[in-house]
């Protein structure tokens, strides 16, 4: 490995954790939009933007808390949103909903379809505000999933309100595909970020829609072995447990490494040849501790195969 300052060194192993939240994501709409433009990565508050017609592109959980806080400073706030999602709310019964006592009864499938009724219950169906398109997928592991009901309060109160997608920019006029167009001052990017490992040669992967492809919940490529990445992937709820199981995985790994000899063991190509690959960053949790627990069980095995008596991690 070669560093920034130019020393050469060699190291049995290396963990990537460079985060996946850093290089900003813009899509390329034609024309030119002549006022100020920010990311939702270098957003901080209000004071960032110029004027008071804003408009936010993006609807995931980042875009809506952004057109949110633009509304309750009153603000112009208008947001792009291309595709339906199933809104849920932060709170249930007083408490967040992750942390609804009796839901831990149920099968995750059964906590989705429990959820879904409850937001309708509470908010509504998503015909209820103008603009709104349809959620995609039946379920919320099948399609996008926002938490937030504040965007939709503001909707209802005349302060937020949808636009299709962009068509194309005019100077500071936006036109929009349903053939209406409209002047901001400030378009707020909420368009996500792009999975970027500039220190490795991108011809080291397999990419797949910009990601490249792991196995093991997201730790190892087929492409070489003792490379581990912790946290190129984003199950769905809280982020930071997430670091620290991948981490107790990969010392599982590097201890099997190290009992196997100067040449290590074939791990993360026995992953790749017994495991679906993994091609997202934005996952579903329940599908992620699945393939968590399933590289336990093969870990596992191929310790017993190879006469490794080390004890094997707790389950996921």
């Amino acid at each position: 490995m070669t560093t920034s300052a130019g020393d050469d060194e060699i190291y049995d192993g290396v963990l990537v954790a460079n985060g996946h939240l850093w290089d900003p994501k813009i899509p390329d709409i034609p024309g030119e939009f002549t006022g100020k433009t920010i990311h939702s990565g270098s957003y901080r508050n209000v004071s960032d933007l110029e004027g008071d017609r804003i408009l936010v592109v993006g609807a995931g959980n980042s875009g809506c808390d952004l057109a949110v806080d633009v509304a309750q400073h009153r603000l112009d706030a208008d947001i792009v949103i291309r595709h339906g999602s199933w809104f849920q709310p932060k709170t249930y019964f007083g408490v967040p909903r992750q942390q609804v006592p009796f839901l831990a009864d149920f099968s995750p499938s059964e906590q989705d379809l429990i959820n879904r009724l409850m937001s309708r219950l509470s908010l509504g169906e998503w015909n209820a505000y103008p603009g709104m398109p349809e959620p995609e997928g039946a379920t919320l592991a099948e399609g996008y999933a926002v938490v937030n009901d504040l965007l939709l309060y503001w909707i209802h109160h005349g302060r937020i309100t949808i636009r299709p997608a962009i068509d194309r920019f005019d100077g500071k006029t936006v036109r929009f595909t349903d053939g209406t167009a409209r002047d901001y001052d400030t378009v707020l990017w909420a368009t996500g970020f792009n999975a970027r490992l500039p220190f490795l040669d991108d011809d080291l992967f397999r990419w797949v829609g910009g990601v490249p492809v792991r196995y093991a919940g997201g730790i190892v490529t087929e492409a070489a072995e003792k490379l581990y990445f912790i946290g190129l992937i984003a199950p769905r709820g809280p982020q930071i447990p997430i670091y620290g199981i991948q981490t107790e995985i990969v010392a599982k790994m590097i201890e099997m490494h190290e009992q196997a000899g100067a040449q290590g063991a074939p791990l993360a190509g026995y992953l790749a040849s017994l495991q679906e690959p993994e091609t997202g960053i934005d996952v579903v949790r329940d599908r992620w501790l699945s393939q968590m627990a399933d590289t336990e069980r093969l870990l596992a095995a191929y310790a017993l195969s190879s006469g490794d008596t080390t004890p094997s991690l707790q389950p996921v």
